[in-house]
């Protein structure tokens, strides 16, 4: 996914955006680029992973800061702010950093009001009614998993 100043995500979108800053013209952005294709494969139900060609989108750039290429960010479901990736330069390294972010959250429910009450946070229903339907593009982590 190329980004660029119409698609570039903003702050609380609801899905975790992982984004190489790159330049095309960068040796380590080439050795990256097979990398980063297998962190989209590994990530594409629970993450938008996109690319910025700072050539092309200088602003874009030099609003989060990047100085070097490449430069690798996160912006998790739910935050306002970017994160700096400073680890391994690995599939597996930097696939596991972001589904850091996405955090989890568990709930014991002891009586049907408190499995309506989450239920009601994830836009269903414990009642039978039918489920409001998600947007297109909605993130998955709107929804609730059960575990019996």
């Amino acid at each position: 996914l190329q980004l660029g100043s119409d698609n570039f995500p903003a702050s609380g979108s609801g899905w975790l955006y992982l984004v190489e800053f790159y330049a095309p013209w960068c040796g380590h952005c080439q050795q990256l680029a097979p990398k980063w294709k297998k962190v989209a494969e590994s990530l594409k139900a629970v993450a938008k992973v996109a690319a910025v060609n700072c050539d092309e989108h200088k602003t874009i750039c030099g609003e989060r800061g990047v100085r070097g290429y490449p430069t690798i960010m996160a912006l998790g479901p739910h935050s306002k702010e970017w994160q700096d990736y400073q680890g391994e330069r690995s599939a597996a390294a930097i696939s596991s950093w972001a589904t850091s972010l996405i955090g989890n959250a568990a709930a014991t429910l002891r009586k049907e009001a408190d499995l309506s009450a989450l239920l009601s946070q994830c836009g269903g229903s414990s009642s039978g009614s039918s489920a409001k339907k998600k947007a297109a593009g909605s993130a998955s982590w709107g929804l609730c998993m059960l575990l019996v």
